[in-house]
């Protein structure tokens, strides 16, 4: 199974899959927005902030599932602190 995001922006349109790691997370598209924003901020276009994004999150989910038991929805969200030091932008 896979996850995707799509961008469009000025006549181009994008798609990003990621693999879905068998459950839901509350507050990825949250985590998704906040570091698309800060990447625009920092220089990047909507394209490369939204690929970025996309990998930090799924970063963050496979470290959150490594360090739990998988349940059908997970509302406490993934664990994104551990990763903030790693070269965000």
């Amino acid at each position: 199974d896979t996850v995707s995001t799509s961008v469009l922006s000025d006549g181009r349109f994008e798609v990003y899959l990621s693999q879905k790691l068998g459950q839901s997370f509350s507050g990825t598209g949250d985590i998704l927005v906040s570091y698309v924003t800060a990447a625009i901020v920092s220089g990047d276009d909507i394209f490369t902030a939204t690929k970025k994004a996309c990998t930090f999150i799924e970063k963050a989910i496979r470290l959150t599932v490594s360090e739990n038991e998988i349940t059908p929805y997970r509302a406490e969200g993934v664990y994104f602190e551990k990763l903030l030091g790693n070269s965000l932008l």
